[in-house]
């Protein structure tokens, strides 16, 4: 109720001075001076600055908006105003935000990083790779290569998500990375070895390209790397399993 009772005053301050401009304009028939706008531009900005400073996003949003209507050319606060909505899930005001600052010829990795997260949400999902796979091509930032290689999964795109695969296989930054991953069991969270991750996941790529030798070479050695990673032993079962019965019906 504190956050809603913040905005609400926002709005009003911000309304209460625009009365005097449109008194001005009617009877001077001009547009208001720069001079008289910073006062209500300021404003803004103070409001924008306080709200972040106690956390109240919302007010801040708002303070933003009023402030790019006056001051439309301010394209970084356009992008802060972005990311703003993004980290409150709203998602379609910040996907669309971006769009219009890349239709403005604006770049930048985090406003690729935006559309990505926003897409995603948004289950736009190869509009989401996209931005992924450009944005982990500059960046070479695990974090990208791995969110790029969950949605090539998930789209079955195999043969590029073997290739993001290796790509990060290959980074030597992963060697004390980790993820949160629930267990099976216990349903606790317990943080896995990305490497062993990775492994795991190139397991079920050559499973899908019918290299059954890889994707069990792929388990073992997730599992040498997480002797505990009880997905990737499941999936050696499955797999080895899958293996021996097709080469019996073949020797039959």
């Amino acid at each position: 109720m504190k956050q809603i009772t913040k905005i609400a005053c926002v709005l009003c301050l911000s309304a209460a001075t625009l009365p005097s401009f449109a008194q001005n304009k009617k009877t001077s028939k001009k547009s208001p001076q720069a001079s008289e706008l910073a006062p209500l531009q300021n404003l803004h900005l103070s409001v924008y600055r306080n709200a972040l400073q106690l956390s109240d996003y919302g007010s801040a949003i708002v303070a933003l908006n009023y402030y790019l209507v006056a001051n439309p050319n301010q394209l970084p606060y356009k992008d802060t105003l972005a990311l703003l909505y993004l980290q409150t899930n709203q998602s379609v005001q910040a996907y669309t935000i971006v769009k219009q600052l890349q239709q403005e010829g604006r770049k930048s990795d985090m406003l690729t990083e935006i559309l990505a997260l926003s897409a995603n949400a948004l289950n736009q999902k190869t509009e989401a790779t996209d931005a992924y796979q450009a944005l982990y091509a500059n960046t070479k930032n695990i974090q990208h290569g791995y969110a790029l290689l969950q949605l090539q999964q998930q789209l079955k795109r195999v043969n590029e998500a073997l290739f993001t695969c290796n790509m990060l296989l290959a980074d030597t930054a992963i060697n004390q990375a980790t993820i949160a991953i629930a267990d099976e069991k216990t349903k606790q969270e317990k943080a896995i070895a990305l490497k062993a991750i990775l492994y795991n996941i190139k397991g079920l790529l050559a499973y899908e390209n019918k290299e059954y030798d890889v994707s069990i070479a792929s388990f073992k050695e997730s599992l040498s790397i997480a002797p505990d990673y009880s997905v990737a032993s499941q999936n050696l079962k499955t797999i080895s399993a899958i293996k021996e019965s097709m080469e019996k019906i073949k020797t039959e």
